[in-house]
């Protein structure tokens, strides 16, 4: 196979549905690999968001990853589940809180990890770095850190990007000296509408995390979700009951094996680097600044800074992703399955405008001119036009022309070659149970 010829089929599912629920599932698996199949047959019984078994897959991944990344010391995973609100972000994410591997929690404090304070009776608040290492640290919801005072988000993003490089430090004036090192994978949900709010602050930390974003549901897969609901409700739960234990039996098993895994094909490896590189030009900073024109007092714009961070931790990040995915699925080496899933989260990490029209290129083989890409991203031409020029800018879109019937030929923007079959390939919903199915093979 390509490296893109991912499994999107829905054919089988239906009969590999009725195989895992309450029957057997297929043999020529082995155990671990059939307790997987039947997580994702009983999530399609519960709802039926294609994407919330992507996020079962990340989510258990990250909780898995700390061990590759320990290996020699690479970059953590930090990971956010990015979706509207009842998108099933958190409810799939929830499914492992009962794995004794991860710390839970529903919104955290400015000084979570190391706080000064003292009790009446002189007791030092517990130090939460000993109780994370080695563990993943759960945030089911991140958008309410926002709404906290300025001061109190920079910080807890400031004690994040500290402590990401495995030490953290800091002096109060009640007990000197608290923190330590400690060791750690993130996985946080958070709304799309609290990272456009406050870009700012995210703009600081958010080259630590990785992203997934949630896509929009059809009308169909919204119609049949709320025929679902309608299951009588003590069979639902005895479904999720299940669930849980089977994503903590699940997260166990893969904890208590060594993390052995064959090396990366040369294919593979130039994919994922082309995919570090690629989130790394999309997260370039740009900053302008307001000139005016003496003569006739017109304002305009020009480029003061562009800081481009370097892909190697991303890579990093993106590449123990990946193993880890090949470790949830019980393979021994990367395939194309956990390849589309790592590009997925590479194309979500991305600053939220600029993916909306990198988003648009699919439906858009020949190219996005200014017109057609304000259309499809529900904005006006101008801003179109300043997104399109701003994806030039940092490499991802080059200019051309567009061929004309009459008239001066109008300027239309195609993907860099570098980059042109990471960002057409349409994103569709992916066939875990047919992947599982499959030989590795």
């Amino acid at each position: 196979m390509s490296p893109w010829e991912i499994v999107e089929s829905p054919g089988h599912r239906v009969s590999l549905v009725e195989d895992c629920i309450g029957v057997e599932c297929p043999t020529e698996l082995n155990p671990i690999a059939q307790r997987l199949l039947r997580i994702h047959a009983l999530q399609y019984e519960l709802t039926s968001s294609p994407y919330s078994h992507d996020i079962i897959e990340l989510a258990i991944a990250t909780v898995i990853s700390l061990p590759l990344s320990q290996q020699d010391e690479t970059a953590l995973v930090w990971l956010l589940i990015v979706g509207p609100p009842s998108s099933d972000k958190t409810s799939s994410v929830l499914l492992l809180k009962t794995s004794p591997a991860i710390y839970y929690v529903d919104s955290v404090t400015e000084n979570f990890l190391a706080s000064g304070y003292r009790d009446q009776k002189g007791r030092r608040a517990p130090n939460l770095l000993r109780e994370l290492d080695g563990k993943c640290f759960v945030i089911k919801e991140l958008s309410t850190v926002f709404s906290m005072r300025s001061e109190k988000v920079r910080a807890f993003l400031g004690d994040l990007q500290a402590i990401f490089d495995r030490e953290y430090h800091k002096l109060t004036g009640t007990i000197g000296r608290v923190g330590g090192g400690a060791a750690f994978s993130v996985l946080a949900c958070v709304t799309p509408s609290a990272l456009v709010e406050h870009h700012g602050y995210m703009a600081k930390i958010g080259s630590r995390f990785l992203m997934y974003q949630v896509p929009q549901l059809t009308e169909e897969e919204r119609q049949t979700g709320l025929e679902i609901l309608w299951e009588e409700s003590e069979t639902r739960k005895q479904k999720l009951v299940e669930l849980r234990k089977l994503v903590a039996a699940h997260v166990k098993d893969l904890l208590d094996s060594p993390p052995t895994l064959e090396p990366e094909t040369p294919k593979q490896r130039e994919i994922i680097n082309r995919l570090a590189e690629l989130m790394a030009h999309g997260r370039t900073v740009l900053r302008s600044q307001q000139l005016v024109d003496p003569d006739t007092g017109e304002k305009k714009y020009e480029l003061e800074m562009v800081q481009r961070e370097e892909p190697f931790r991303v890579h990093q990040q993106l590449r123990t992703l990946a193993r880890a995915l090949a470790r949830v699925h019980v393979r021994s080496r990367i395939t194309d399955h956990e390849l589309e899933l790592v590009r997925r989260v590479a194309l979500g990490s991305l600053a939220a405008d600029r993916a909306r029209v990198l988003g648009l290129l699919p439906d858009h083989p020949e190219g996005l001119t200014a017109e057609s890409c304000a259309k499809g991203i529900g904005k006006g031409e101008s801003r179109a036009r300043q997104l399109l020029k701003e994806l030039v800018l940092i490499g991802l879109l080059e200019e051309g022309r567009n061929d004309s019937k009459g008239g001066r030929p109008g300027t239309i923007y195609r993907p860099t070659p570098k980059f042109a079959d990471l960002l057409t390939r349409p994103l569709k919903p992916l066939d875990h149970l047919l992947d599982l199915s499959q030989s590795e093979d």
